[in-house]
């Protein structure tokens, strides 16, 4: 780059160019001094070569440079296109390609972090479980800083990881990465702004990221407004969103919604509603306008409209905080009073005053009548809805940047939940008795239900053992007993004993504390080890799945590794998995049908007779055998047969 020439300048000025000092504007090319026209220049201004031509939205053409602008201390990189700035750019690294047309003013004052090092204070309004966010933040980590206060030395290695990493990035230059596009936008005031982002009618930015890479598009739109904020790479956020000290993960979706003092982890959908101090783990989805989220910890889970929590007393202010543990559903205006904690895979429905902990009873349904809380035990795991969402949440992964910040299992069944399974029926066997009702934590369970709860885990247990043993077969060639048992071996013990789900990832829980010690004696010190940590122990998942449920199996059906041969391992799936796989099966299937029953076809048929309604129920919502997610189910059960016959002709062999 080089200074001007005074023909330069002279040039420039003709063409509506000013500067505080010309001597601090530098440029690539002579030529390029024919692409910047009305252009206020002060203090130090480098502009790149300038040779593109870009075609904006319908097949409008400009040609790269700066029309209509104020520059001050910026780097403007090469084929850039500025245009009618309303106010000013300053203090800012321009990457190559970049577009800011029609906006107000986008500058630095002063030293920043960008967002990065702001304390939201999640899950709790009373404070105590404060999150510093940064652009590295995962649920992973996000999790243990929030609830594992009874650690203080993690707490304060994790805050001392963050500080340090604001500190990197602090400074008094901004960044606009490469080939952002900025339109139609008003104040962005300290934000730093990454590769591959597109700012769309944004109302006001102020101290925040909007993060991109060359893999996925960061979106914000018409009428955002934010403060103290963190959006990561993928994410979209538009239609009038407001976010107050706020991290939007990867691949998230805010659209209409108002939150503060809320984390949001991986794809998360949140439409039209409110949150307040929000933990949404990855997956939370929530759709309708009247729907509060507040004080809570959510994953995988589907808010139904006008779903609400209160979280005080009014004695001491709002310091109560709930738990719904993963794949958790509630319908049209739940509402729990918290404190309570929800067990994985429970639908909740109707109105609870009594603080419900039932995080020992996964897979139930809480219902409410005349003011009452009814538990009912495993319902869900005969419910369709349930199998539908284990099987989509997959599919829904929008990560497609060059780095995820989170370890994400998708297993509906996995040591974790299955582990609840356990000691749910220790539960109900403990409590039975001839009554018509029992009660637990403040709920009543009726005797029909509780006799169906404990033959639903029964079957969900023997399912998931033999679905774990024969993975653990799947594609062996086995001659003899002694070859069967060296297979069945597992590599250690790591995976015995409590697993958790943290944040998104199933994994034993000596493995946190052994996290958790390394962060507190300095062996990471990095967050970004600390993600890398939990990514490491995700991709040794299987074997550490198997070493848990190996040790089930031989608890619950009286094996004996050392002795073990084929003929019982033939008993076990043939006695156990293959009963609770066509149970299961032919339970959610007779579930499913009810969506065609007859009850189902109402307002179908609009003014004809019986047939007419059969023929138009048909047309729009097809036939059970004919429907995708029917297939889909019976194409599963069809490639576990496959698998079964597989692993017992092998066996047969020995």
């Amino acid at each position: 780059m080089r200074n001007l020439t005074s023909l330069q300048i002279d040039i420039l000025e003709n063409q509506g160019c000013s500067a505080d000092g010309w001597n601090n504007v530098i440029i690539d090319d002579f030529d390029d001094i024919y692409y910047l026209k009305n252009v206020r220049f002060s203090g130090k201004v480098s502009i790149g070569k300038q040779n593109k031509t870009f075609v904006l939205a319908g097949g409008v053409e400009r040609h790269s440079g700066v029309y209509n602008a104020e520059l001050h201390n910026c780097n403007v990189g090469s084929d850039v296109l500025i245009e009618n700035i309303n106010g000013y750019v300053a203090n800012y690294e321009i990457g190559d390609g970049v577009i800011i047309r029609n906006t107000d003013s986008i500058f630095i004052e002063g030293e920043c972090s960008f967002g990065n090092g702001v304390e939201v204070r999640v899950l709790n309004e009373g404070g105590g479980r404060e999150v510093l966010i940064s652009d590295k933040l995962s649920s992973h980590v996000a999790y243990m800083w929030a609830l594992y206060r009874y650690y203080p030395q993690l707490i304060d290695k994790l805050k001392g990881m963050t500080v340090r990493y604001a500190d990197t990035i602090k400074s008094c230059m901004g960044q606009i990465g490469k080939d952002t596009v900025i339109e139609g936008c008003g104040i962005l005031r300290n934000v730093k702004i990454g590769r591959n982002c597109r700012l769309e009618g944004v109302l006001r930015l102020c101290n925040g990221s909007v993060n991109g890479d060359g893999g996925a598009l960061s979106f914000v739109g018409h009428g955002v407004v934010a403060e103290d904020f963190i959006i990561s790479s993928g994410a979209v956020v538009k239609n009038g969103t407001v976010l107050k000290r706020c991290f939007v993960g990867q691949a998230c979706r805010l659209i209409n919604y108002t939150a503060v003092d809320s984390l949001f982890f991986a794809d998360c959908d949140m439409e039209n509603g409110e949150a307040c101090s929000l933990f949404a783990g990855v997956y939370t989805v929530s759709h309708h306008k009247n729907t509060l989220l507040i004080a809570g910890m959510y994953s995988f889970m589907n808010a139904g409209s006008g779903t609400n929590q209160s979280n005080h007393n009014y004695k001491l202010g709002a310091l109560s905080q709930g738990i719904m543990e993963r794949g958790c559903k509630t319908g049209s205006d739940a509402y729990v009073l918290l404190p309570a904690r929800v067990g994985a895979y429970t639908f909740v429905g109707g109105r609870h005053y009594s603080n419900p902990d039932i995080s020992d009873i996964p897979f139930s349904y809480l219902t409410e009548h005349e003011g009452k809380s009814y538990l009912s035990p495993a319902a869900t795991l005969a419910n369709v809805g349930t199998i539908r969402d284990a099987m989509k949440f997959p599919n829904r992964d929008k990560r497609t940047g060059e780095g995820n910040l989170e370890s994400i299992n998708f297993e509906m069944f996995s040591p974790y939940s299955v582990q609840k399974v356990l000691n749910a029926l220790k539960i109900l066997k403990t409590i039975g008795n001839d009554d018509e009702e029992a009660i637990y934590n403040d709920c009543i369970i009726k005797k029909s239900a509780l006799e169906r709860g404990k033959e639903l885990y029964e079957l969900a247990i023997d399912k998931y053992l033999g679905d774990v043993l024969i993975k653990r077969l799947t594609g062996s060639v086995l001659t003899s007993n002694d070859e069967l048992r060296m297979h069945l071996r597992p590599l250690g013990n790591i995976g015995a004993g409590d697993w958790l789900d943290v944040g998104g990832e199933y994994l034993p829980k000596s493995k946190v504390r052994e996290v958790i010690s390394q962060i507190e004696n300095d062996k990471i010190t990095q967050i970004e080890d600390v993600n890398a940590f939990f990514a490491s122990v995700h991709a040794s998942y299987e074997e550490m799945e198997w070493v848990w449920a190996w040790n089930v199996i031989s608890e619950r059906y009286g094996v004996d590794l050392e002795n073990v041969d084929a003929e019982k391992i033939i008993s076990i799936i043939e006695n156990h998995w293959k009963v609770a796989e066509k149970e299961l099966f032919e339970k959610i299937k007779a579930d499913a049908s009810k969506e065609f029953s007859a009850k189902s076809k109402i307002s179908y048929g609009a003014d004809g007779d019986e047939a007419d309604r059969d023929d138009d129920f048909a047309q729009v919502r097809g036939n059970f055998e004919n429907n995708d997610f029917i297939k889909q189910l019976k194409a599963a059960e069809k490639d576990r047969t496959d698998l079964y016959k597989s692993v017992i002709s092998c066996l047969k062999n020995i």
